[in-house]
This record gives C-alpha cells, structure tokens and sequence, in this order.
C-alpha cells in the first residue's frame, strides 16, 4: 500500500499556476529540489499542493516531514523514519533504517521547513539520495542545502495589482494576492465583498505586505472589525496589527512579527547587525552603497551572500548593475532592531552622506552630453534620496540638506516633480541656521531652484519672492552669474505674465553680467531666453538670431537636454514664422527628450507638434498630441501649458465640426486664464482666433454665449477631464491625411525616416547623421534598419538610388 503522508489543508489554495507547472518540470530534471523564499511566502503550501498533484507519480507515494517543532539535529533521520513506522530494529540507526527501507522505493519525501537543521537537513538529503536511486525529495528552506545536485526554486510572492495603475474591478480577480485576500476576508466575515469603493485599499495592503501570503491572511482576518481602509491606513504599525493568526497554526505562522522572529532567530550577530543596517535603504541599494553605511563590517559582500542565501534579501539586474532589496515586511523588522541596537543615527547619517555625494556627481553629468545614464541612477535610487533627505530635516543636518536640494534641482525639472521639490526645499530654507559664505552660495541656489520650480507651476509672486532672495545672496557674494542666472528665470515668468517689455529689460541685465569667456550654461540660457522675449515682440529674424547663438553653445558643451530646448523654441519660432522646417525642427526635439525621458520637455515638444498638426489639418495627430501633453502637464501641476493644451483641443474640435465642444473648451481655458492671471501668449492668436472665427460661423450667437458660459462654470480639473473624453477624432480609413498620403508615397517611410534616408544618399555615415539630428548612434541605427526593411533593401547603396528615383534630393515638406 503506497504512502501518503500529507496533511489535508482545510483552506482553498489559490493561483501558483505558473510556479506549479515551474516546480513540476524541474522535478523531473533533479532529485532534490529545494524551495526557498522568505517567512511566509507560502512554501510549505505551494510544496503540498505539488506533491498533491504528484501523488499518482510515485508508486511507493508520498512522504511528508515537518521538521518546525524539531530542536535536536541529531533527530532529524529518527523524526524522517516515523513517518515511515520505522521503529527501532535492534542497532541499526536510524538513517540506515531509512536507507534500508527507501533503497528500492520510488518515493517522494517532502521535508518542510529545514532552515534551522540545515546541516542536519543536508546530511540527510545526501545520505539517501545516494543510497536510494528512485528516492526524490522536495524540501523548503529559507536557504538551499547545498547538496550536490540540488535545485533551487525561490518562490515569488503573489502577483499584485499596483496602486499606481489599477486596473477595472472586473481584472481585480487576475491577482492572486486579491483573490487570497477576498477569500480570506470573506471567511472572517461572510458578508464581505470586493467592490469598486474598497479595490483601492485592498490593492494597498497587498501591495504594500509585498503579497507575502502569510500577512495577507492575517490582515483580511482583521475584516471582522475592521474596515480595508483602516486596515492599510494602520500597516506602518502591522507587526502589532497582523496577530490574528489560527490557533491551530504553528506558533511562527500565528503572527507577522513570530514569523520574522523564527527567521532572524537564525541569523548570527554579524548578521543580524547588517541585515538592521541595511534597513536604512529605501527601493533596494547597491553594493558600494551597503559597503558606504555598513561601516563595522569589512566582510560586507560576505554578510550580503549570506542574507541572500537566507532569503531575507533579493538580488536582481536593474540597469545594467546589480541591485539588493528587502521586502518591505522584512526591512521593518530590521529597522525596528536597528533602533533597539542603538546603531539608527550612525547609519543614517552614512546612509546620508553616501546619497549625497551621489546626487552631487549626479548633477555635474545631467548637463553634458550622457544625461541619460545619471538620470537612469537617480530614477533608481530615487527612494533612497527622499530617505535621506528625511534623515536631513529630523536629524537638523541642514547644510547637507540644502546640499542635497541643490543637487537635485535638475533632476526635479527634468522629471516633472515640481511640487515635492518646492515641499522639500522649503523645509530646508526656513532654517534660522547661521551660515558661512559656502552655505549662502548654496542657499542662493536652493532659492533659484525653488523659485524656478514655483514659476513653473504659474505661481509667479512666490518664484519672484524666491529669485529676490537668489540675487540678494548672489549680490553679498559678488556672483554675478547667479544674478544673471535668477533675472533670467524672472525674464521668463514676466513674458508668461504678458509683460515683454520687462521681460526684455530682465534678460538685458542679465545678459550684460555675463561674458562670452564666463560660465556658458547661464550664457547659453539667457541667449535662447532672449530669443523667445523677441519672437513673442514679433522681431522674428533676431529671435533666431539669439536662438541658434544659444544652440551653438549648447552643442558645444554637450548639454543634450539643453539642445532639446533650443531646437524646441526654434521649431516653435519656425511655426509662427510659417517655416516648414518647423515639424523637423520640433520632431527632433521630442526624440531627443523622449530619450532622456525629460517629463519637463516631452509636454511641451508635444503641444507645439500638435499646433504645427493642427495648422495642416492632420486633426487625428492634433488631438493625440495635445491630450498627451494636457496630461502631462495636469499631473505637473502646469496650468498656464494646460491652458495653451484646452485652447489647442478647442481648436481640433471646431476643425472637427464639434462647435459646442470647441466653445465649452473657450470657456473653460477663459476662466482658467483668469483665475491664475495668465493673458494669452501674442504668438498663440492666430491659432485662437481661426478656431473662435469657425466656432461663431456655425453657431448663433444664443447658442454660442450659453455652452461658453456653462464652460466657465467647470472647475479646471474637469475642464481637463472633458477635453480628454470629448474631443475624439475618428478613424479617417477613407481619406488619408497628408501625413499618411506621403508615407504611402515613399513606401511606408515616416518624415524622420525621409530625412534620415537623404543624408544617407548624401554618404553621411551613423555618427554624422546622429550629430546632424542630436541622437544617439543607437537611434540612428534603428532608423536606417526601419528604411531597410520598410523598402525590402540589403544596403545603403540601394537606399540611395531609391532616394533619387523618388526626388527627394529636392525638398521634403510632406
């Protein structure tokens, strides 16, 4: 009669589909596999349900040793062998009594949590696997045996949605970590359902217990009295919430923190010691990092292996560098130790000083020619900066916080994090701190930093304010680039404000503090500024005279987001001019910002491709355009671009016969312009002025003051909303636009594409072409791989002769 060992769960189990099929191949392939995963990942359960499915594997069936209550190694082969009724049989031991027993059977033992008798485990392991050829183990561990042989197979947690992008109530079900969640819930309480109010709240608590199934169960216990909402509001404190655990359950799996106590339990000091340090990081580390914070230990890549291999820490290729990181659950029971070993302020304060240093060599490199690497870094250690700055205001380390808020100013821009910039900054400038002459320049910058970040979001006095400041220190410091670098910023905000004729009085200051010989970003900066102060005075010829001084300089320091800028403004003054060479120009600059992934520029390069889409009737390009900068800018927090974005749409929807749409979009951006005081851009009439002209045509006056007015009504967030959903443009699958006339003309081929094919006819090589557009070699690469297989060719050459064959050598407007 075979054996069968296996406790009968008395839950449901849920999902492990992918895992299940995973474990099952490789138990074909090994003899022992071992799972590991952190406590309470679900090993135990996922190994049962295997060999559940298994069961009809084995002729000689199915073994199952809970190893848990087991304190003795020297137990482990007798503990083995009752589950086998194999009592003693006169001085044999145990072990051989298995041996003996096992050596003919095809049998599949499953021995459960062995990370506290590994080495007992292990023995065991080897001894019968090489006595006992059609023996099979599966075991869990928080780390692998180490037996020759061995596979490892970690068990991930369960898959859950994220808060940031929630999908509909009706793929909720998908998750597993929701479906446990649900289920669960409802056996504390059977009146609970999943519904479109709590999803939120139940997606938070999943993903914020890293959908470790042990505290999800404990937490949808909580449901008998407790609502979701204050159940995820109260996870800061979870190892005093989730204690619901079953009595009946082993006493490690009766509460979140007995869970983490079993697992620490095992570690040693040193161990113990780094895994607390290590809690200082926030979104996973490097190993220069951990090496910078954990400073009494020398063997630190030694304790990290060995954390690792104990599943309390994970390692993963993240950009081409390898990154550690903890499940949050595990990093605040480490934190937790830290405190209590006294050791928390040391290691923040290195903690600190290490992410510092980085975010300063991170913004001497954002403004030359490979932002995209140091951007990438920042982007990845991005938690770790907030911590630290954190760690400046609660510890009164002001100096290294205005620091750290200088060096970031860049990277906020670029991201689009206007408004935590400003929240953070803040905390740092309202120090009453005394301060040397270093510590002024740095205050002047922050002051900069902020007040551009304000200006940015339209609240002008409070930017002006900040610029004063700026200037005031710059002036006690004779740093006239600082002055000229903060009149610069008010020279902007003045031209948003309407008033050109002191912006042109701002930028002329400016301008006369600074030299060609002086610091070239400032230079380069106040020249392109310029540039946009003369378009919007309509003297075209300058404007693109200052513009491209400012390009050169730009392309002569490498500074890519920079150049971005430059070909933005020129392509938007080619616009107004009536250039052709505007789209190219503006296409340039949303490929190069797309590559840095500039949140600042990409809304802007989008707003003004949508003008030049608009102007020639290509409305399907318009309204993707516009809607995609709209909402951009909204998450900015950049009404005053908002506003240019609701006056573009209302000018797609009169060119689209939506009239009463276009006029509730008029109305709307009307009251929105009113209510933070921006008049409308000289440059930007004519566009509003063809639009309102078609909109009076075809409604009567009654008609057209009444949906204007109710426009008005609108709060500017559902302004935004409405121009998202309302103005829709179909499918034009009978007639093409211009757009899509020329690419069916030139085989396919898009207008970057046409371009790029020319300066090949022309023999221009990859790094001229790149150099010519500002790209990377890489971008160029794709381009001319896309021509090849767009136009069935094998080489440049035939590229050539297909551009002669179709002129293009003359001009492409199309």
């Amino acid at each position: 009669m075979p054996t069968n060992s296996l406790p009968i769960p008395l839950t449901r189990f849920i999902g492990r589909k992918k895992e299940i099929a995973a474990i099952n191949h490789l138990i074909e392939q090994t003899r022992l596999l071992t799972l590991t995963g952190s406590g309470g990942c679900g090993k135990t359960r996922l190994a049962i349900q295997v060999a559940t499915d298994l069961d009809d594997t084995f002729s000689d069936g199915i073994g199952f040793v809970d190893l848990t209550p087991l304190a003795d190694a020297m137990l482990v082969p007798q503990i083995v062998a009752s589950v086998f009724d194999l009592g003693q049989a006169g001085t044999l031991a145990p072990i051989d009594l298995l041996k003996n027993f096992l050596r003919a059977q095809n049998l599949l033992i499953v021995l459960d949590n062995c990370e506290h008798l590994i080495h007992a485990s292990a023995q065991l392991a080897e001894s019968l696997l090489t006595h006992c050829p059609d023996l099979k183990i599966l075991a869990t561990s928080r780390e692998a045996l180490n037996v020759s042989g061995e596979i490892t197979f970690r068990v991930p947690s369960l898959a859950h949605p994220h808060q940031q992008q929630l999908p509909p109530l009706e793929s909720f079900a998908k998750f597993e970590a929701i479906r446990l969640f649900t289920e669960r819930a409802q056996a504390a309480n059977p009146d609970f359902e999943l519904t479109n109010t709590n999803a939120p709240a139940i997606a938070q608590i999943c993903q914020r217990l890293d959908g470790i199934p042990l505290a999800i169960e404990l937490a949808a216990a909580r449901v008998k009295m407790l609502a979701v909402e204050q159940i995820a509001a109260r996870l800061d404190a979870r190892f005093h919430l989730l204690t619901l655990g079953s009595r009946t359950a082993p006493t490690r799996q009766q509460t979140l923190r007995a869970a983490m106590d079993w697992s620490c339990a095992l570690l040693s000091a040193p161990e113990q010691g780094a895994l607390n340090r290590i809690s200082v990081f926030m979104g996973g580390w490097t190993l220069d990092a951990i090496e910078a914070v954990g400073a009494n230990s020398s063997d630190v890549l030694d304790l990290l292996s060995r954390l690792v291999d104990k599943s309390l820490v994970i390692v993963e290729m993240r950009d081409g560098r390898m990154r550690y990181r903890m499940l949050e659950t595990i990093r605040q029971y480490a934190s937790e130790k830290l405190i209590e070993s006294g050791e928390a302020e040391s290691a923040r304060n290195r903690h600190l000083d290490f992410f510092l240093h980085l975010a300063e060599e991170a913004t001497l490199n954002l403004v030359g020619p490979n932002p995209v690497k140091w951007l990438q870094r920042l982007d990845s250690e991005y938690d770790n900066v907030r911590v630290a700055l954190r760690t400046a205001v609660e510890c009164k380390k002001i100096d290294q916080g205005l620091r750290l808020v200088c060096a970031l100013g860049e990277f906020w821009e670029a991201r689009g994090f206007f408004s935590e910039g400003r929240a953070l900054a803040t905390l740092f400038l309202s120090s009453t701190n005394e301060i040397d002459s270093r510590t002024k320049s740095i205050r002047a910058h922050v002051f900069f930093h902020v007040g551009w970040l304000a200006m940015l979001q339209n609240d002008y006095a409070t930017g002006d304010s900040l610029m004063q400041q700026s200037i005031s220190l710059c002036q006690e410091l004779g740093d006239n680039t600082g002055i000229a670098r903060a009149l610069v910023a008010m020279s902007f905000a003045a031209l948003n404000h309407g008033d050109s004729d002191l912006a042109r009085s701002l930028i002329d200051k400016a301008l006369a503090l600074l030299t060609p010989q002086g610091e070239k970003h400032t230079l380069a900066q106040a020249l392109n500024i310029q540039g946009i102060v003369l378009r919007e005075q309509g003297d075209y010829a300058a404007a693109r005279a200052s513009m491209d001084e400012s390009l050169a300089l730009r392309r002569a320091l490498g500074d890519k987001r920079s150049i971005a800028k430059s070909l933005n403004d020129i392509g938007a003054t080619a616009y107004v001019q009536g250039d052709p060479s505007a789209e190219s120009l503006l296409e340039a600059s949303l490929t190069l910002r797309q590559e840095l992934a500039d949140q600042f520029g990409i809304p802007r390069s989008l707003h003004d491709l949508g003008a030049v889409a608009l102007s020639r009737g290509d409305l399907t390009r318009a309204q993707m355009c516009y809607s995609q900068a709209l909402a951009l800018f909204r998450d900015q927090g950049d009404k005053r671009n908002a506003i240019k974005c609701l006056e573009g749409l209302a000018g797609v929807a009169a060119a689209n016969n939506q009239v009463a749409q276009a006029a509730q979009l008029f109305g709307m951006a009307e009251a929105a312009r009113e209510m933070i005081g921006v008049p409308m851009p000289k440059t930007w009439h004519a566009n509003y002025d063809r639009a309102l002209a078609i909109v009076r045509q075809r409604l009567d006056n009654a008609t057209l003051a009444s949906v204007w007015a109710k426009g008005r009504t609108i709060s500017f967030e559902q302004a935004i909303e409405y121009a998202l959903a309302e103005v829709k443009i179909p499918d034009a699958t009978d007639v093409p636009s211009p757009r899509q006339a020329a690419k069916e003309k030139f085989g396919g081929l898009t207008a970057r594409e046409r371009e790029v094919a020319i300066l090949i006819a022309q023999g221009k090589s990859n790094r001229d072409i790149a150099a010519t557009f500002v790209l990377s070699e890489r971008t160029v690469e794709g381009y001319v791989s896309s021509i090849l297989n767009k136009l069935g060719f094998n080489t440049r050459a035939q590229i050539a002769a297909w551009v002669a064959e179709k002129g293009l050598f003359k001009s492409d407007k199309s």
